[in-house]
């Protein structure tokens, strides 16, 4: 067919797909197809999506990693700690590794930006009725760790 040109080739290959379009084959592959797509979509639509809101009990080395991989990938954190120097260092913590981040191209400045401003510091435990999870990143002392859960769970 290559000898013949072009148009001879594109008449062969015409004639050969209107030849196997017809098959069972080829219908049961486009049912399959078909049929696959179809399973994929949601009958029902999309669900609502929602912010998700990270309560992190303490603000020390712990809690600011875990509150900043947690603003880094679009949820909504609540940091609590027992002052406000605490925090302050904690936001502090959240802040270079943003910074860091945008240093090395991982994100702009104004990802960054807005990153942050989804970070939300506090020292009492009202808003963590907002929260969808808890994580205790405390001081590694037991009692601590009781009382604080003991008084986040009085908020739910």
């Amino acid at each position: 067919m290559l000898k013949k040109g072009p148009d001879a080739g594109y008449a062969a290959e015409s004639k050969g797909f209107g030849e196997l379009v017809c098959t069972s084959e080829s219908k049961s592959l486009i049912s399959l197809f078909n049929g696959q797509t179809e399973c994929k979509k949601n009958k029902f639509g999309a669900p609502p999506k929602k912010d998700n809101v990270v309560g992190i009990l303490g603000a020390g080395l712990m809690g600011a990693g875990i509150a900043q991989v947690s603003v880094d990938k679009g949820m909504h954190v609540l940091m609590k700690d027992m002052s406000e120097s605490g925090l302050s260092r904690g936001i502090d913590q959240v802040q270079k590794g943003v910074d860091l981040s945008i240093k090395k191209k991982k994100m702009s400045r104004l990802e960054g930006e807005i990153a942050m401003s989804r970070l939300f510091s506090t020292i009492d435990y009202d808003k963590f009725k907002q929260a969808d999870i808890v994580i205790e990143a405390v001081f590694e002392d037991l009692a601590i760790k009781h009382k604080v859960v003991k008084e986040v769970e009085k908020t739910h």
